[in-house]
This record gives C-alpha cells, structure tokens and sequence, in this order.
C-alpha cells in the first residue's frame, strides 16, 4: 500500500451562531468542507443557519444538547442530551429532502464521562461511564475515526473509539482580538504538521462571537497554504 500523505480535517464545535456566515463564506473560498459539531439547543435557537451548514456541503454533527461536562450528568442525562441532539439534527435533514451520510459526536471539552485530573486522563477508559457512553454510542450508529478510511492516528488506542477528538486544538476559545493570536497558533501548527509526513491531522476550532477577526485570519492564511490537504472528514 503506497503512503498515506498528510491529511488535514477542519472541525468546529459549538455551532450554530452568529459567526458561522463567516465561517462558511470563509470555507466556501478554499472551497473545503468541514465538520460542525453543534450544539442541540443552538440548532433549536437558530434552525435556518444549522440547514446553511448543510446545505453548504459541510457535516452537521452531535456535540450534545447545552455544553456540559458529561462527568457531571448521569449517565440517563448523557444519553438525553446526545438523543435530543440528535432529534434536532435529524429534523435539519429532513427539512432539506437530504439524507444524513454520516452519524459523528463529539463530547463537549472533551469530556468523555470521567473527570479530566491527571489520573483519569491516563486511566479514564475503564471508568463504567466512559465504558457505558461508548458501547451506547456504537449501539446507536455513531462512527468512530475507525470508520473514516483515511486514519493515521497518532495514538495507537483511539481509533478504538465512539467519538472524534482533534489532534490539534487551536485553543480559538482564549484567543485575543488581535491578530498575533492567531499567527502564534499557526505558527505551532505548521511546527506540528512538518514533524508528521503522512496521516490525519484533526483541527479543533469553535463557532464563537469572539475573536472573529483573528478566527478568520488563521482560516484565510491556512487555506491559503494548505487547502489541498484538506479532506472531508470520510472518504466517500
């Protein structure tokens, strides 16, 4: 099998908002497509600019209903906020005549059932509710990185998984409005992609009002050098 270049996948958490006309005009330029993880009670706030995502080609994907930590829910909360999101979700395709090509969640910060100290994020995979989160989102049709086709993961473990992190964090969410913000992270960014020849990067951005500016510019200068190395999140 020859090699696997190295790949890149835009993703987005916490859409829809105010600032995602932004995002998908700045998308649209490359053009690429990108994964939005969103929020059930965001797409029930603003049901038209969730069916734009869709309707721009990109993937409207499960980032459970309000942002919790899911160490903090039970786990029947869990389960009714990734279910209710769904419902949401489900309603934008269906409103479009569109069927849904994939079924992806994201657990809001991360947070994937237990408490993110030092020790958990080592052992956390056999907490009962990590365990029960992922055999109720496999039982449910989510697809994991397993199932995208174009996986070289960097942790030899989490291809295992239910749910999709990011390889790369942007940290957009503490960003300043300047624009020095966002040339410091992609200056990081570029010092990760030349150690890596070949594989998937997953770079984790947010659909938030703050710090457009510098949001659009680290887009802008990222297309503009890598934007065909950008891949939808599966290989159709």
């Amino acid at each position: 099998m020859s090699a696997l270049i190295l790949q890149r996948i835009l993703s987005f958490d916490d859409s829809p908002s105010s600032f995602t006309p932004a995002l998908l005009q700045a998308l649209s330029a490359g053009p690429v497509r990108a994964t939005f993880f969103a929020n059930g009670d965001a797409i029930q706030n603003d049901f038209p600019m969730a069916q734009e995502i869709v309707r721009a080609g990109h993937l409207l994907e499960n980032h459970g209903w309000n942002h919790q930590h899911f160490s903090e829910l039970s786990f029947a909360d869990c389960q009714r906020s990734i279910m209710d999101t769904e419902g949401q979700i489900q309603r934008v395709y269906k409103s479009l005549g569109f069927t849904r090509p994939h079924k992806v969640f994201r657990f809001p910060y991360g947070n994937q059932g237990f408490p993110q100290d030092r020790f958990t994020r080592t052992w956390g995979w056999l907490t009962p509710q990590y365990r029960a989160l992922q055999k109720f989102l496999k039982t449910q049709g989510f697809e994991g990185p397993q199932q995208s086709r174009r996986l070289r993961w960097p942790y030899s473990h989490y291809d295992r998984k239910a749910d999709w992190l990011w390889t790369f964090d942007t940290k957009d969410w503490d960003w300043l409005e300047e624009s020095s913000s966002a040339r410091t992270v992609l200056a990081s960014l570029e010092k990760q992609l030349t150690k890596r020849s070949q594989g998937q990067e997953v770079i984790l951005m947010h659909d938030q009002t703050h710090a457009c500016e510098a949001r659009l510019l680290f887009l802008h200068e990222f297309l503009n050098c890598h934007k065909d190395q950008v891949v939808p999140m599966f290989q159709e």
